[in-house]
C-alpha cells in the first residue's frame, strides 16, 4: 500500500512557484497595491526633511509665506497618501480573497483525487485544520504581511540613504544599532520557523482528536470510555498549549528588542547631534529631522519584527499545504464513456 501519511516535520524547501500559480491572475492588481504602498511610504520619508527645511529656512528667518507653502505641500501629500492607503487596502482585500478561494479549491480537489488509504492514514481533523487554518494564515500573509514587509523594507532603505547622504557621520551612527538587530533576527529565525511548524502540527492533531471523539461519541458512551478520551484530549490540549506558548513568545519577542534598539539609537543620535551642532556641522532643524528619521528607520524594523513571526507562520502553513498538493494518486481514472 502506498504511504500517504502527511509529514508534520519542518521542510527546508518551499515551492513558491506553485503558490505563484494561485496569485498569477492577480499580479497586475498586486503590483498596483505595492505601488500605492510605496507612495505612502515615500510621503512618510519626505516629511522630516520638509520639517527641517521649514525650521531652518522659514521659521528661523520668520518667513510665514514659505512656511505656509511647506504646510500646503504636506497637506496635499497627506490627502493623497490617505487615498493611496485606502486603495491599497481595498485592492489587496480582493487579491487575497481570490487567492484564498483558488488555494482552498485546489486543496479540496486534490483530496478528492486521493484513494481511501490516504484517509485511513490521516485523520479528518488534521485535514480540516490544513484546509481552514493553514489557508487562512496564507490569506493573512498575502493581505497584510507582504505589503507591510515591502513598505517597511522600502522605508528602511530610503531612510538609510537619506540620513547617510545628509550627514554621513550621523547617518552611520543612526543605522549602526540595526546591525545588532540583524544578527539577533538571523539567530532567532530558524527557531521561530520550527516552533511555528510544531504549533500548526499540534493544532491539527488536536482538531483530529476532537473530530474522532465527536464521530465516535455514541460508542464512547456505550462502552463508558469517556475518561480515556478526556485524558487523551487533555494531553493533546496541554501539548498544544506548550507549543502555542513558545511560538507566541518567540513571535512577540522581536518587538521589545526592536523597541529597545530604537530608544538606544535615538539617545545616541541626540548626543552626537548636539555635539555636531556645537562644531557647526549640523543645524537644529536637521537634528530634529534626524531624531524623527531615527524613529522612522526603526519603526519599520519594529514592524518587521512583529510581522516576521506571521511570515514564518505562513511559511510553516504553506509547507503543510504542500504536503497535500504534492501528493500523487495511484488511482486510475475511468472514462465516463467507455467504448
Amino acid at each position: 500500500m502506498t504511504n500517504y501519511a502527511l509529514n508534520n516535520q519542518a521542510q527546508t524547501g518551499l515551492q513558491w512557484n506553485k503558490f505563484y500559480s494561485f496569485l498569477k491572475g492577480d499580479i497586475p492588481r498586486f503590483l498596483l497595491a505595492i505601488g500605492f504602498a510605496l507612495f505612502t511610504t515615500a510621503v512618510d520619508i519626505a516629511t522630516p526633511l520638509a520639517t527641517a527645511v521649514a525650521i531652518d529656512k522659514y521659521i528661523s528667518k520668520k518667513d510665514p509665506a514659505g512656511l505656509l507653502l511647506i504646510i500646503g505641500v504636506l497637506a496635499v501629500a497627506y490627502i493623497i497618501r490617505i487615498a493611496s492607503n485606502f486603495l491599497q487596502t481595498r485592492i489587496m482585500g480582493h487579491v487575497s480573497q481570490d487567492t484564498l478561494y483558488k488555494l482552498r479549491e485546489a486543496v479540496f480537489k486534490q483530496l478528492q483525487k486521493l484513494p481511501i488509504s490516504f484517509f485511513n492514514q490521516n485523520k479528518a481533523g488534521d485535514l480540516t485544520s490544513r484546509i481552514n487554518n493553514d489557508t487562512d494564515k496564507m490569506n493573512t500573509f498575502l493581505s497584510e504581511s507582504v505589503i507591510r514587509f515591502v513598505a517597511s523594507f522600502f522605508a528602511i532603505i530610503g531612510t538609510g540613504v537619506i540620513v547617510v547622504y545628509l550627514n554621513p557621520k550621523l547617518g552611520l551612527i543612526t543605522i549602526s544599532v540595526s546591525l545588532v538587530l540583524y544578527f539577533i533576527s538571523r539567530t532567532l529565525t530558524p527557531i521561530l520557523k520550527q516552533k511555528n511548524k510544531e504549533k500548526l502540527a499540534v493544532e491539527g492533531k488536536y482538531s483530529a482528536q476532537v473530530q474522532e471523539s465527536l464521530n465516535n461519541f455514541r460508542v464512547i458512551v456505550a462502552f463508558n470510555r469517556k475518561d480515556y478520551f478526556e485524558n487523551k484530549l487533555a494531553e493533546i490540549n496541554q501539548e498544544a498549549y506548550k507549543k502555542g506558548l513558545w511560538a507566541s513568545i518567540l513571535n512577540e519577542s522581536f518587538k521589545p528588542i526592536y523597541d529597545f534598539a530604537a530608544n538606544i539609537a535615538q539617545m545616541v543620535v541626540l548626543i552626537f547631534g548636539l555635539y555636531f551642532i556645537t562644531q557647526g556641522e549640523l543645524s537644529i532643524g536637521f537634528l530634529i529631522a534626524y531624531i524623527s528619521y531615527t524613529q522612522k528607520f526603526y519603526d519599520p524594523l519594529r514592524i518587521l519584527g512583529v510581522i516576521w513571526g506571521n511570515i514564518q507562520s505562513a511559511f510553516a502553513a504553506w509547507s503543510r499545504l504542500q504536503d497535500i498538493l504534492n501528493l500523487e494518486t495511484d488511482l486510475k481514472i475511468i472514462s465516463k464513456n467507455p467504448k
